[in-house]
């Protein structure tokens, strides 16, 4: 099934599709541009309160942005008709860095939002960025794989973003509805290791799951230096997971 999103600002540049896919339950969905944040000649980005929030007292926190040659100014918008659109009622909540990429994600209104760094182009995502892979201060919101892939947790599943083709951007829900993922981590080739109901499975990078034997024991878990998932009970036990040719599993 495809359902296409109402735009809310039409972007200047040419549409281009997320495509949104389940492998949980088979449900699909594209989302199209919605909008262009002015921010192609930006060095950096932050956020801070608006210009009026000393006066209103206005808590609402807006995104700005340093530009190349040093000047600070609050990002705008543009609407179908290249219209600027000063987003006083934008407040914006988080960004997320996405190294390597031509993109990053900007929570705005409740709402994330990828954003293409290159001229400002915005889709929609229709998921949040949650917890911290592995749960840990020191972990990121988002995970990459080797072939460029990017996870995140979003309301108790995990989520595969792929921006290696720029022409069709894909984020795909890789745990089913049945079950509530709290914990995960990823391998370099993109196999998911995550926690839910007491359980730890393993969602293997050809879609495979394979079952831990550690059923009411507590374990962590995190990505070792050669980018292999590993693992430590409490029961002082340590562990590799190792998947070979044949997405065999061993541990």
């Amino acid at each position: 099934m495809y359902k296409f999103i109402k735009p809310l600002f039409v972007c200047a540049v040419a549409l281009m599709t997320i495509s949104c896919s389940d492998d949980g339950d088979g449900n699909e969905n594209n989302l199209i541009s919605l909008k262009k944040l002015n921010i192609a000649d930006a060095s950096a980005l932050f956020i801070s309160g608006g210009s009026n929030a000393r006066n209103t007292g206005s808590p609402e926190k807006r995104l700005f942005k340093i530009t190349s040659g040093g000047v600070v100014m609050e990002v705008t918008a543009e609407d179908e008709n290249g219209n600027e659109i000063v987003m006083d009622t934008y407040s914006t909540e988080n960004i997320y860095t996405m190294h390597g990429t031509p993109y990053l994600i900007i929570r705005m209104i409740g709402e994330d939002y990828l954003v293409r760094k290159s001229d400002g182009a915005v889709f929609v995502m229709n998921t949040k960025v949650g917890a911290r892979a592995g749960g840990y201060m020191n972990t990121p919101y988002l995970m990459k794989d080797k072939n460029g892939n990017w996870y995140f947790e979003s309301s108790g599943a995990v989520h595969k973003l792929d921006v290696t083709n720029p022409e069709k951007v894909t984020s795909t829900r890789l745990t089913s509805d049945a079950e509530s993922v709290y914990h995960y981590m990823i391998s370099d080739n993109g196999d998911v290791l995550y926690s839910a109901a007491g359980s730890y499975r393993v969602r293997k990078s050809n879609g495979g799951l394979y079952n831990l034997p550690y059923n009411g024991v507590t374990i962590n878990y995190w990505r070792g230096l050669n980018g292999k998932l590993r693992y430590a009970t409490n029961q002082n036990e340590i562990a590799t997971v190792e998947i070979d040719s044949e997405y065999d599993v061993s541990v």
